[in-house]
């Protein structure tokens, strides 16, 4: 699993040995990414992301949970989005 910051996104590596051939391809298609593995985790069964709002006052709103959608592939074909109203 690996984070960003800045819009570029996170990602799933569902085998270790990928793991290279997709920095390789952040790296080619987002140089600017700072890329970060935080953790290998096997077997996930969702992907969640979580969306908030950090204001210049550092106060932070919560917007929404997202998960992805992948197909029979794994590629990525939309996301269900769960908001919170208040």
């Amino acid at each position: 699993m690996s984070r960003s910051s800045g819009g570029y996104g996170t990602w799933k590596i569902d085998k270790e040995e990928d793991y290279e051939y997709w920095m390789t391809q952040i790296s080619k298609w987002m140089p600017y990414a700072e890329t970060i593995l935080t953790e290998m985790i096997e077997n996930i069964k969702h992907n969640m992301c979580c969306h908030m709002y950090l204001s210049r006052k550092g106060e932070l709103t919560w917007i929404a949970v997202t998960e992805k959608i992948l197909d029979v592939d794994g590629i990525w074909i939309g996301a269900v989005m769960q908001v919170c109203f208040r």
